[in-house]
């Protein structure tokens, strides 16, 4: 009886994992959007349609809130892009895209790093980074007296 309970203890303390993030990398092409399934009109819109998506999830523990997510994003043409969203839910998901002339300018997403940073103390609360991730180093040009 008591190692069935302390079985249990254990599942239930490792599945409520709290303070994560997940971020899914999604390609986007005409053949993922519902209006080609449904016959909307004017499906010549749909046509040259291409991209990329991510599906930010994150849960927090309601002590961090209200909190921000710092999200920097480096493209395949070495440009990067950061975004800050509010935090003031334990869960939620946020979509970040990169589609059209945007994907066809920046040559797509190369890699990310998000952070969830506590607005009571401006610390990190928990940090996910592609496998790629890195900093770049921006050179600057030397200040001529």
């Amino acid at each position: 009886m008591i190692r069935s309970l302390l079985i249990a203890l254990l599942f239930f303390s490792c599945a409520c994992q709290s303070n994560r993030i997940q971020i899914i990398e999604q390609k986007i092409n005409k053949g993922q959007i519902a209006a080609q399934f449904v016959n909307a009109p004017y499906p010549e819109i749909y046509n040259d349609i291409q991209g990329e998506q991510l599906h930010i999830t994150y849960n927090i523990e309601k002590k961090h809130l209200p909190a921000s997510l710092e999200v920097s994003i480096l493209y395949k043409n070495l440009t990067s892009k950061n975004y800050s969203f509010p935090i003031t839910r334990r869960i939620s998901t946020i979509l970040i895209e990169n589609m059209n002339k945007d994907f066809i300018s920046n040559q797509g997403i190369l890699s990310y790093t998000a952070v969830v940073i506590s607005q009571n103390d401006n610390k990190p609360i928990t940090q996910y980074n592609h496998k790629l991730w890195v900093t770049l180093i921006k050179k600057t040009t030397p200040h001529k007296p």
